[in-house]
């Protein structure tokens, strides 16, 4: 049976000839679409970040104050003076803590 041609003497149909760089298309397309993406890992490498120095805290950041202890023999008043002497001193440790801490998110560029 013969095969059926056009009026240009081509074959049609599927058995049609494709041009010689159809087969190519595909594969280039896979190709660039792999460079892209291999020249973007291919960036520039991140120099080492150094984390910066903080500066050392105040001796006495972050320790506890010590209460005094009542004790038999102790009068009352004695014991209330200590003890409102270590709330001052407790009350100075927080805010002197917090002023460090601002500073250094101050110096460090910490937005608020």
């Amino acid at each position: 049976m013969p095969s059926p041609q056009s009026s240009s003497g081509q074959s049609c149909g599927r058995g049609s000839a494709l041009p010689p760089y159809a087969r190519l298309v595909p594969m280039l397309a896979v190709a660039i679409s792999i460079m892209i993406l291999l020249g973007a890992c291919n960036g520039p490498t991140p120099s080492v970040i150094e984390r910066p120095r903080l500066p050392t805290a105040p001796a006495a950041f972050g320790k506890p104050v010590s209460l005094p202890a009542p004790t038999i023999g102790k009068s009352t008043k004695v014991f209330a003076l200590e003890a409102a002497a270590a709330a001052v001193l407790a009350n100075r440790r927080l805010k002197n803590d917090d002023a460090f801490y601002r500073d250094v998110r101050q110096e460090f560029g910490a937005k608020e």
